[in-house]
């Protein structure tokens, strides 16, 4: 069993899920934004309360209730336009680093960055240093040394200290992370003999990605108990 939580995507969230991820970067990018409209108290994902999956614009986060088991995941609906009447979409799956915790207030939440020796409330501030970082560690226009998240934060936040520390251990442990990234499509678009409508791409980089046919279709409940180490374990018949 696993706690679900269930959001809106929001207009910003849909803008970045509909260019192509190109590396982890790209990854943790929406990862630290969905982080921050869940910080941002009128975000589009916080003001527009979803509970069904029929639109296919909502994103859900599952936490594993068996102690122990670590698997947080979040899975973001994409969805195209129809293809000759056809449903077209795309369900994005990736570890989430992030514990999230209903806030005092009614559609609030904490946000906790808990992995390794790490276990440290992000508040709006803290992560937009990290969000800055990472922005920086993208810009081809810099280069850095040893202690290149020191240079980056004296850079940003000169004089200031602050808790420097934290944030590399942060952003040291997102970039080494292993996201778990898979996609699952339903493409009628584009259907053939080695691209079914119907597939799991796994893994991010074009180099070692693959696909898995899949029969049918498939939605957020289905795809989260495929991947789920407490549910029955699906298999695969060759």
């Amino acid at each position: 069993m696993s706690d679900v939580y269930t959001f809106y995507l929001g207009k910003e969230l849909e803008n970045l899920l509909k260019k192509p991820f190109k590396d982890s970067l790209g990854i943790i990018k929406i990862l630290l934004k969905t982080a921050e409209n869940l910080l941002t108290p009128n975000s589009d994902t916080l003001n527009n309360k979803r509970t069904s999956e029929d639109q296919r614009d909502i994103f859900k986060i599952t936490y594993p209730k068996v102690d122990g088991e670590t698997q947080q995941r979040i899975f973001y609906y994409n969805s195209y336009d129809d293809y000759n009447g056809e449903k077209m979409f795309t369900i994005h799956s990736m570890h989430f680093p992030f514990k999230i915790i209903k806030g005092v207030s009614e559609y609030t939440y904490e946000v906790y960055y808990k992995h390794s020796t790490i276990n440290k409330n992000i508040d709006s501030y803290t992560l937009s240093k990290i969000v800055t970082v990472f922005n920086l560690i993208d810009d081809e226009n810099y280069t850095w040394g040893d202690t290149w998240v020191e240079e980056m934060t004296n850079l940003l936040y000169p004089g200031n200290d602050g808790d420097i520390e934290d944030l590399f251990y942060i952003v040291n442990d997102l970039l080494m992370m292993d996201l778990g990234y898979f996609r699952y499509d339903n493409d009628p678009k584009h259907e053939c003999s080695n691209h079914p409508r119907h597939h799991l791409d796994i893994h991010l980089e074009r180099r070692v990605t693959y696909k898995i046919g899949l029969n049918s279709e498939l939605n957020i409940d289905l795809l989260s108990s495929v991947v789920n180490n407490n549910c029955e374990v699906s298999t695969i018949n060759l």
